[in-house]
């Protein structure tokens, strides 16, 4: 887009031009507080994060053509660093967006412990145990109602168990083991999270 408009003026040098194969030339980063909120409530809950504070902290970053070396270089044209409010990893860590679960094969198996009739709270636990999110039960709440018109079930109980460990072993990191009697019976299922692999490679006392 941006070659055909140079191209489309009158006067135009080739220095001008960004080669096709490099994609954007321009980019631009915000903080995740830029901008304002919106209220769409009627004010009851203040005590959540208000992510919109109209922060101006950003970096512009350009592609542009080096010519006494002939070669294209990544120029920052634009660096500010200076935000308008607290900021560490735990207030970043408790934001809606980083404590929302995305693996499927947690999703699953959180799917499955709805179905057998788990409480909210002991999901809670299995959440927090299994990944590194800062999951409130509010969350679980919300995954819940969510999972429920997805109706995310097999014909059976096995099938059902054999889509969940499928899934969740399909990630990298998570593993299953399968313990059977000696008629060849399961009688245990361990799974580990590759959270959880790295939590007891920090902590083998654990």
């Amino acid at each position: 887009m941006r070659n055909k408009k140079i191209k489309a003026k009158l006067k135009w040098e080739r220095a001008d031009l960004i080669p096709e194969d490099c994609g954007s030339y321009y980019k631009k980063y915000e903080c995740t507080h830029a901008g304002q909120t919106k209220p769409r409530g009627e004010g009851r809950r203040t005590g959540h994060l208000v992510r919109g504070t109209g922060c101006k902290a950003t970096i512009s970053a350009t592609l542009m053509l080096k010519e006494d070396e002939g070669a294209y270089q990544v120029k920052v044209t634009r660096c500010v660093v200076v935000h308008n409010h607290a900021i560490d990893q735990n207030i970043y860590s408790n934001y809606p967006s980083q404590r929302r679960i995305e693996d499927d094969g947690v999703i699953d198996i959180v799917n499955e412990m709805r179905l057998a009739g788990s409480k909210p709270r002991l999901i809670l636990q299995f959440l927090r145990r299994s990944t590194d999110k800062k999951v409130i039960l509010r969350d679980v709440h919300n995954l819940v109602q969510r999972l429920k018109p997805e109706r995310r079930t097999a014909c059976t109980v096995e099938e059902r168990l054999e889509l969940v460990l499928r899934s969740f072993c399909s990630s990298e990191g998570n593993s299953a083991t399968v313990f059977v009697d000696d008629k060849k019976t399961a009688q245990t299922i361990a799974v580990q999270s590759h959270q959880m692999h790295r939590f007891f490679e920090a902590f083998p006392q654990i």
